[in-house]
C-alpha cells in the first residue's frame, strides 16, 4: 500500500478502539466510548468537559487524574482532529492507518455498544501493518495507553511506515543515518583525486586489484580507476578488466562521464565500465547510453553503502 504524505494534513492521531475495532470497520468510522455523556461536540473547556464525564459516570468515582486524561482524548477528538487528517489505530502486533472524512457526531442507536460517539472514516486496508515496519519510536508510542493522542511529531515515520514494503533492518537504519553527514565530509575534504583512490580501495576490498589511472594517457576518452579481477579455475588464469570513471559532482550527473567511459572501453579490452558519482540524480540519456554499453552507474546512496560495508578503512592512503 502507498499513500501520499502530501495529500493529508500536518496532523496525525492515535485512536485507541480497544473492543471497538470490528464495529468501526464494519461502519467505517473511528469511535469513541462516554456515550452517556452528551453534547461534548459543544464543550470546548478542559473542567468543563471533565465535569460533563463526572455528572454522565458519578458511579465510576473517577480520580482527578482519569478525569483529565478522559478530557485530554475528548478534546483531541471532538476539537483538535480535522476532516482528512490520517489517524493510527493500534492492533496486536500492528496498526491500521485511516482517514477522518467527517466531524464528530452522535449515534443514539449505538448507546448499547457504548460507541455512541464517532468520525467516519476511510479504512485503507484489510490488514493492519505490522509492528516491524514502524520505527521504535512510533511502536513506543503505540503502547500508550491514552485513547486518543496526538502524534504529529511522527508524521514521517507513519507515512514511512504505511508505505515501506518489506520491514525495517537494523542496516538500513545506521545506513540512513549515517548517509547525510558521510557524504557531507566526503563533499568538503575529499579531492577528486582522493575521491578516485577512494573507489580504488573499495574495489580492493572485493578481492580485485586496482589502479589509479595515470592522467598523462593521452587516448581517447577517460578512466580513473582500473580494476582486474582474476577468475582463476585451477591453474588457468581468467582475467578481466574493469574500468571506473568517479565524477565529484553535485545534483545532477549527464552521459558525458558515461561517454568518456564508452569512448576509452573500445581502445582497450575492458569487460565492463561503472560510473561513480556523487550526484544525487543521472539523465535518462546518462542512464541510457550507460545501458547500451554495458556501464553501471553508482550515486552517491550505492556509494555510501559500499563504503559502510567496508568501513573506515576504504578512506586510508594506499599505493597503487
Amino acid at each position: 500500500m502507498t499513500i501520499d504524505p502530501d495529500n493529508y494534513s500536518d496532523r496525525v492521531f492515535l485512536v485507541r478502539m480497544l473492543g471497538k475495532l470490528d464495529e468501526a470497520r464494519a461502519s467505517n468510522t473511528v469511535l469513541l466510548g462516554w456515550s452517556k455523556a452528551t453534547g461534548l461536540d459543544k464543550v470546548t473547556e478542559w473542567d468543563s468537559l471533565k465535569r460533563r464525564l463526572a455528572e454522565a459516570y458519578q458511579e465510576q468515582k473517577w480520580t482527578e487524574r482519569a478525569l483529565g486524561n478522559m478530557a485530554s482524548s475528548l478534546n483531541q477528538f471532538m476539537h483538535k482532529m480535522q476532516v482528512g487528517d490520517l489517524a493510527v489505530v493500534p492492533v496486536s502486533g500492528g496498526f491500521f492507518p485511516v482517514r477522518i472524512t467527517s466531524v464528530p457526531y452522535y449515534d443514539q442507536t449505538k448507546i448499547d455498544i457504548d460507541t455512541a460517539w464517532r468520525r467516519d472514516a476511510e479504512w485503507f486496508s484489510k490488514q493492519p501493518i505490522p509492528r516491524s515496519y514502524a520505527s521504535y519510536p512510533l511502536q513506543k508510542r503505540m503502547k500508550a495507553q491514552q485513547t486518543v493522542l496526538d502524534i504529529s511529531d511522527l508524521r514521517t515515520d507513519v507515512f514511512r511506515a504505511i508505505n515501506l514494503e518489506e520491514p525495517i533492518t537494523i542496516a538500513e537504519e545506521i545506513t540512513a543515518a549515517l548517509s547525510a553527514p558521510l557524504l557531507k565530509t566526503i563533499r568538503n575534504f575529499v579531492t577528486d583525486r582522493g575521491l578516485e583512490q577512494l573507489v580504488a580501495n573499495l574495489v580492493r576490498s572485493t578481492g580485485a586489484s586496482a589502479i589509479v589511472a595515470a592522467r598523462t594517457d593521452r587516448r581517447a576518452g577517460d578512466v580513473d580507476v582500473v580494476a582486474t579481477h582474476d577468475l582463476r579455475i585451477g591453474n588457468e588464469e581468467s582475467v578481466v578488466k574493469v574500468a571506473y570513471q568517479v565524477k565529484h559532482h553535485e545534483g545532477v550527473t549527464d552521459e558525458s562521464g558515461v561517454r568518456q567511459l564508452v569512448d576509452r572501453m573500445k581502445e582497450e579490452t575492458f569487460v565492463r565500465g561503472c560510473l561513480v558519482t556523487l550526484g544525487t540524480e543521472v539523465t535518462p540519456a546518462a542512464l541510457k547510453l550507460a545501458e547500451e554499453n554495458d556501464i553501471l552507474i553508482l550515486t552517491e546512496t550505492e556509494l555510501v553503502a559500499w563504503i559502510l560495508d567496508v568501513g573506515i578503512s576504504a578512506f586510508e592512503t594506499k599505493a597503487n
